[in-house]
């Protein structure tokens, strides 16, 4: 009956949808929606993104793991070493425009899966599975150690990084830093290195970085040459001279 009666007095629309194993209602509210309705559907929905969530992983063991040795003219593959593709457990899924699909974890929790496509005629770099909130999250090789952590902004830019040798590294997912990734940063850095990307995007990114953590831990410059426009382009011996020429942003 409650229901009922905020219905025709508050809620702009309803929208009914069937997911995985049941219903859910969605409300759009007004500021004066009763707390308990509002608690309501805050409940629905985190039940809903532990439902996708789970459905996201069943997908991904479904999944085979590549003989990665048999596709080295995979234009993916041909990037990175044999070692690091196993150690972020990528696969393929052949039935996707974004077939590479990298799980993520978080604390050794699963988050959900980013996918890249293979062409850059497809649009979109990187779609995510449902459930999967990018702001909320962060992509890392392994649990951030108390030291300078890398910052980059997708998560070819982490696989590469890894692979040159920098494991404290964590992806943004993007070049906007959320308040909630900041936190996850300030856990464990000693100090935050700029990887974001050299485009415009990038730039806004680091004046981010700037306004996030400028006043309360050092901050560098990772001095990735004009020619390339991030860490994925970067060659090895690119990579090294840039981590010796670090450069710390007053």
């Amino acid at each position: 009956k409650h229901r009922q009666e905020y219905n025709q007095q508050h809620t702009k629309k309803i929208r009914l949808y069937d997911d995985f194993d049941g219903l859910m209602l969605m409300f759009k509210f007004k500021k004066n929606a009763p707390d308990a309705l509002r608690n309501y559907v805050s409940i629905a929905k985190k039940r809903n993104i532990e439902l996708e969530k789970a459905n996201s992983y069943t997908f991904f063991q479904s999944l085979n793991e590549p003989q990665w040795e048999h596709l080295q003219n995979d234009p993916f593959a041909a990037r990175y070493s044999n070692k690091t593709l196993r150690k972020f457990k990528v696969r393929i899924n052949n039935k996707s425009h974004h077939p590479y699909i990298i799980p993520i974890f978080q604390n050794n929790e699963f988050e959900g899966l980013v996918c890249r496509r293979a062409s850059e005629e497809v649009r979109g770099k990187y779609i995510f599975s449902p459930g999967c909130e990018k702001k909320l999250i962060v992509g890392t090789a392994q649990n951030l150690i108390h030291d300078d952590v890398l910052v980059v902004e997708g998560y070819s830019d982490l696989m590469k990084a890894y692979e040159y040798g920098w494991t404290n590294v964590l992806c943004l997912f993007g070049w906007y830093c959320s308040d909630e990734q900041a936190q996850h940063i300030l856990k464990k850095a000693t100090g935050v290195v700029n990887g974001l990307n050299n485009d415009v995007s990038g730039r806004k990114g680091l004046q981010r970085l700037k306004q996030l953590f400028l006043s309360t831990l050092p901050l560098y410059q990772l001095p990735i040459t004009e020619e390339r426009n991030d860490i994925g382009e970067t060659t090895k011996d690119e990579f090294m001279r840039a981590m010796w020429n670090i450069q710390e942003i007053k």
